[in-house]
């Protein structure tokens, strides 16, 4: 992610979940990335939280949705990873009434979950190894 500065660009106000932070980064560009940010911030607020969490994440996506009129939001739509991820604090905005803007991110997929309802069957159905019926009265939908 990339911040452009320029005259009329707002003021960046990094919110730190916790002490200890950088060790959440598994990816060394990502500890880069947060690196650069916290050199461009006009205000730095760390939270009382001891170390990273799930806790501390929530506490902090919770805040920060608290201190807004508009949430950004770099998400997919998928549901969060673990406690605190970008889909509760969506959720939570909406519960507030927040407005929300989302930004797909480049290269970003969603995750699509298939509900099926099941039915009886008369009969078993046999599948060949391509998925195709090997039953004649059984008809195939593939879809």
């Amino acid at each position: 992610m990339r911040v452009r500065s320029s005259p009329k660009a707002a003021e960046l106000h990094a919110l730190i979940p916790c002490a200890g932070y950088e060790q959440a980064f598994s990816n060394p560009d990502d500890l880069q990335a947060f690196h650069d940010l916290i050199t461009k911030a006009t205000h730095i607020t760390q939270l009382a939280r001891e170390q990273p969490s799930e806790d501390a994440f929530l506490h902090a996506g919770r805040t920060i949705v608290e201190m807004s009129q508009l949430l950004v939001a770099v998400w997919e739509g998928n549901e969060a990873r673990g406690r605190g991820g970008t889909a509760d604090i969506v959720a939570y905005a909406r519960e507030r009434g927040l407005t929300i803007k989302v930004v797909w991110p480049k290269g970003g997929f969603r995750q699509l979950t298939l509900r099926v309802r099941l039915a009886h069957v008369e009969s078993p159905r046999i599948l060949d190894s391509h998925g195709v019926s090997a039953n004649p009265d059984v008809l195939e939908d593939n879809c």
